[in-house]
């Protein structure tokens, strides 16, 4: 195995899809079981391993044939999942109605791929609240895609806000809450959150502006709070509090970002 160099040359299939390395030279020429020993110093100039023991080399091939063999299943097995997830997306797509274009994004993991979805109905965010946004999941273990929402609501005010213990809080642009905070937390480093900051800038007018993006620890319990509270300081967030009244006052209220479009 020390002197079989795998080949380097990239192989491209029909549809594309390139394997890297190792592709040929696999396979054990016939005349390597035709020469005997004292035979080699006539092949010496056709054949690679001219002065090793052809068996140790046969040996080696077909140990790598097989290591490639089963990452080969591997690669198509993902191939297939890829395929599938996108092929679902098209077809959630087909069957909307009077929807010109949409918006899509793919993260695709070892064991697991996930797509982000959402509708051009125009080019704004009528409304105060978008529910269009949908995730797809499919993951090596299931047979099938899983497919949920999620939601978010455009403020007309800062009034949620009010009672923060924040002595500035930007309010040049637009006030949007994380709806059902749990469900906009995700392994993909923070692909779902990475997908809505692309989305509003695809969406946004012409002069460039201010969101700021907040989300109620409140709602949730002690434990989904806990989570959240780390989730999301790592994906840039700030901790905001809250007075309850005039004298009580609680650390921990609010998730806040400030992101520019």
């Amino acid at each position: 195995m020390q002197f079989f160099k795998p080949y380097d040359k990239g192989m491209l299939y029909l549809d594309g899809y390139s394997w890297g390395n190792d592709q040929e030279n696999l396979g054990v020429p016939t005349y390597l079981q035709r020469f005997s020993i004292g035979e080699r110093g006539w092949h010496s100039k056709v054949c690679s391993f001219c002065n090793q023991n052809c068996e140790a080399q046969l040996l080696a091939k077909k140990s790598m044939k097989s290591f490639l063999s089963s990452k080969l299943t591997v690669e198509l097995h993902n191939y297939n999942d890829t395929l599938y997830l996108y092929e679902s997306i098209m077809y959630y797509h087909q069957q909307q109605r009077n929807i010109s274009s949409f918006f899509v994004r793919f993260s695709f993991e070892l064991h697991h791929n996930m797509a982000f979805y959402y509708p051009f109905y125009s080019k704004q965010l009528d409304g105060k609240e978008i529910n269009d946004m949908v995730i797809f999941e499919k993951s090596q273990q299931k047979n099938d895609y899983q497919r949920y929402q999620l939601r978010i609501k455009k403020e007309n005010a800062y009034t949620a806000l009010e009672k923060t213990g924040e002595l500035y809080l930007d309010k040049r642009g637009e006030l949007i809450q994380l709806c059902q905070l749990i469900s906009w937390m995700d392994e993909n480093s923070g692909f779902k959150l990475k997908c809505l900051y692309e989305l509003l800038k695809e969406i946004k007018e012409d002069v460039p502006k201010v969101i700021s993006i907040y989300g109620k620890l409140d709602e949730l319990s002690e434990q989904e709070k806990k989570v959240s509270i780390q989730y999301f300081r790592k994906e840039g967030f700030k901790i905001l509090g809250a007075f309850q009244n005039e004298t009580q006052y609680e650390s921990e209220n609010f998730i806040y970002r400030v992101i520019e479009v």
